[in-house]
């Protein structure tokens, strides 16, 4: 896309200022909280759903437990933008800009804020960037995660968006320009929103009048012949059930009596004055009934094994929850699944459906999806989430309009069990739902009238969502002109971006300068009385020697049959604590990684080493894992790196061991902790648990904060349990972009010594 002449495009991370974590992103904080929201004058953690396209819901949050100490620095203000970082595809990328909040209002971890550099960038023209199509659809792309349910939006790739960028007295034209436009769009929308929602009363409304006889009053008095009184009803229903009986008993007669005896069925019992006096009162001549009594069948289905489910072809059609629909209509046509006839006949025999059945799903969110099974198979077969309703009573049409009733769902899911947000109907809940039923000529024309009404609603419904859609289109465009250049004029006397951007980088620049300063002052080493840290093994070359402990390591693993723990991220945990602990130099030059202390380029060059002189070989597995290979040299190596270390054998044993049951995680975050503790020690400074542990995680690698605090307190506390405390020598572990820190430092201590003080295993 061209751009004025005086724009310019910059990545969003060098327009924002700092945070105080000193970073242009600050991820919240995912404490259990309280069910309910938080006082006025109490702290309340955010909830995702707080953060809206362009709107802020502050009763959107969960109070903060009594025994909580709120994290104050992670305090929303007036001026943050907040985005959601975690969540489904269509929530993962929400953003809004603060214009008020009330106090004590914290992030949860599921979001995180930035703050544009006013200077530069008006925050509100960044926030309807972000909204625009071309910003989500490059934001969309950075998303990661298994599927779509549950994605993620780190920091790192977030901080890649492209912005383009007006002169600031544009930014703020383009702003001004967009809410008044936005103004008079968002009046229309709300407007056709108030249209749907007055729909759906009447929907409603139509619908409680149809099943209480209001509608069809006039129909019976004109054709009071057509009636049937209640008892007649009812004894016609029974009837009917008897000669049901009979049949069914006569065909398990015929069938040498396999299988369960038919039970008669019981009298239809009316009901009760209590269970009367909750319903909407009857016409003459209709009468509630129980489903059980109306209809020959109401079970569930069943879900046979996956090897005999076919995608798009086979034999019999088999019928799940996403081809229901609640328009009463089957959907087949969304991943159509079959069976064979053997599976229809055989192990899913109880659950077949024929055309004019009436299906409804009992697993939710969503309930209420009712369908009418189609006459394009002859016979079909459905999943263990839907029940089957037949009854010859009452029409198909009347009876899967009556189940989707918004009325009768509520009234299901208030005797349902609701587990994790996920509500379940039995049978017996569906058996025990009360239908009106009315005479056969009375239910002819009343499905007429309703299928002419709702007709009606779901064209007008349908006319108000595409002008739903127009609007969100005419939003876009807007939006697309904004940052192209094209909503307002430009102005030749605006200062350039590119001369903004210009400044700021050398503001930057300046500042970054004077703290490398300080920091330099403060972490020069002692330079008297020095000894080497770490030191070189002299008998052997030192790929060999790295090679020969990671066969080391994987051999005590393979022994205490964990071998499934080891791979890259272990092995580089380990040969970490080798070198930084133990004090074997092994060439490495680590740098802070999202998985703790790290140089993957030399554990690549040790394993192609390995490769060629078949000694192991690492693989990656089809489940994402690398796993070691032991080649024909490995046993050799291992004797060769056991008779070189000679006096450090002990102690290389000793630390593997510790190693040995921990899982990744675990062992990422000891190597993490120690890295970040010996840092500290580095600049000269004595940290307390939280300093530590506030350094390995915060000010790590914003990954480190998708690990529980909690975990790195309760390792802290195993490392000085097993004496793998640092000393403050050997190699400061910088970030990526201050790797010309010098590789090695050293102090006035001793090596190690495993019989000594505090560092005894």
């Amino acid at each position: 896309m061209e751009l004025p002449e005086n724009w310019h495009t910059a990545k969003i991370a060098e327009l924002l200022t700092l945070n105080e974590n000193g970073k242009p992103f600050q991820q919240g904080w995912s404490p259990q909280c309280e069910s309910y929201p938080a006082a006025e004058d109490k702290w309340g953690v955010l909830k995702t759903t707080a953060i809206q396209q362009g709107a802020f819901l502050e009763q959107e949050n969960k109070a903060l437990p009594k025994n909580l100490s709120p994290k104050t620095h992670l305090e929303v203000k007036v001026g943050d933008i907040l985005m959601t970082c975690a969540g489904p595809r269509n929530r993962c990328g929400v953003v809004c800009f603060i214009k008020s909040t009330r106090d004590k209002l914290l992030m949860s971890g599921k979001m995180y804020r930035f703050r544009p550099n006013i200077k530069i960038l008006n925050p509100q023209y960044l926030e309807a960037f972000i909204t625009s199509h071309d910003a989500q659809k490059s934001i969309d792309q950075m998303k990661t995660g298994i599927n779509d349910s549950g994605l993620n939006l780190t920091h790192a790739r977030f901080s890649e968006l492209v912005v383009p960028l007006a002169p600031l007295n544009e930014q703020h034209r383009i702003v001004a320009k967009i809410e008044e436009l936005f103004s008079e769009l968002d009046q229309g929308i709300e407007n056709l929103k108030t249209a749907q929602t007055q729909l759906k009363v009447y929907r409603q409304a139509l619908l409680k009048h149809a099943f209480e006889g209001k509608l069809t009053a006039e129909w019976r008095a004109q054709n009071p012949d057509k009636l049937e009184s209640a008892s007649a009803l009812q004894q016609r229903i029974q009837h009917a059930r008897e000669q049901r009986y009979q049949q069914q008993l006569a065909e398990w007669q015929a069938n040498g009596k396999k299988g369960t005896k038919p039970k008669a069925p019981k009298p239809i019992a009316p009901l009760t004055a209590e269970e009367l006096a909750e319903l909407p009162e009857l016409p003459e001549g209709w009468s509630y009934f129980y489903a059980e009594e109306l209809c020959d069948f109401i079970t569930k289905g069943t879900t046979p094994s996956k090897e005999k489910l076919f995608e798009n072809t086979g034999d019999v059609p088999f019928i799940k929850v996403y081809n229901l629909t609640k328009t009463g209509k089957l959907d087949f046509t969304i991943e159509p699944t079959f069976v064979s006839h053997e599976t229809h006949n055989g192990f899913l025999n109880r659950s077949k459906v024929y055309p004019g059945d009436v299906l409804m799903n009992i697993v939710g969110p969503p309930l209420g999806k009712v369908s009418i099974v189609p006459d394009t198979y002859p016979e079909w077969n459905i999943n263990q989430a839907i029940a089957i309703f037949r009854s010859e009573h009452i029409s198909p049409k009347l009876l899967s309009i009556y189940l989707s009733d918004e009325r009768i769902v509520n009234s299901m899911m208030d005797k349902s069990k609701a587990t994790a947000g996920q509500f379940n109907l039995t049978l017996e809940i569906c058996r025990e739902t009360i239908i009106p039923i009315f005479a056969k000529e009375e239910q002819t024309f009343l499905e007429a009238l309703l299928d002419e009404r709702i007709s009606e609603i779901d064209q007008l419904n349908q006319t108000i969502t595409t002008s739903l859609q127009q609007a969100e289109a005419l939003r876009q465009s807007i939006l697309k002109k904004a940052f192209s250049g094209e909503l307002v004029p430009q102005n030749i006397e605006d200062e350039p971006a590119s001369i903004l951007l210009e400044k700021i980088k050398a503001e930057k620049a300046l500042q970054q300068t004077s703290t490398a300063k300080a920091r330099s002052k403060k972490a020069k080493p002692p330079k008297d009385n020095v000894v080497p840290f770490p030191t070189k093994v002299p008998t052997i070359d030192t790929t060999e020697l790295h090679a020969g402990l990671m066969a080391l390591a994987y051999r005590c693993h393979e022994q205490h049959k964990t071998s499934w723990y080891f791979g890259h991220v272990k092995a580089e945990k380990i040969s970490h604590m080798i070198e930084s602990f133990i004090g074997i130099d092994l060439e490495r030059m680590p740098i802070q990684d999202a998985a703790g202390p790290n140089d993957f380029k030399r554990l690549l060059e040790v394993e192609s080493l390995a490769r060629q002189k078949q000694w192991f070989d690492v693989r990656k597995h089809a489940n994402g894992r690398y796993f070691l290979i032991k080649l024909s040299g490995f046993d050799a190596l291992i004797q060769r790196t056991e008779k070189a270390l000679g006096k450090h054998l002990e102690k290389v044993n000793a630390l593997i061991k510790l190693f040995v049951n921990l899982d990744t995680t675990s062992s990422e975050i000891v190597a993490t902790l120690f890295a970040a503790w010996n840092n500290l020690l580095l600049s000269a400074h004595k940290p307390n648990d939280e300093e530590i542990v506030l350094e390995a995680r915060e000010r790590w690698h914003e990954d480190k904060l998708k690990i529980r605090k909690e975990r790195f307190s309760r390792c802290l506390i195993w490392m000085r349990k097993h004496g793998l405390v640092p000393l403050g020598r050997g190699a400061f572990v910088a970030k990526k972009s201050q790797r010309n820190v010098p590789k090695k430092l050293t102090d006035s201590n001793i090596i190690w010594d495993p019989e000594e003080g505090a560092n005894k295993f």
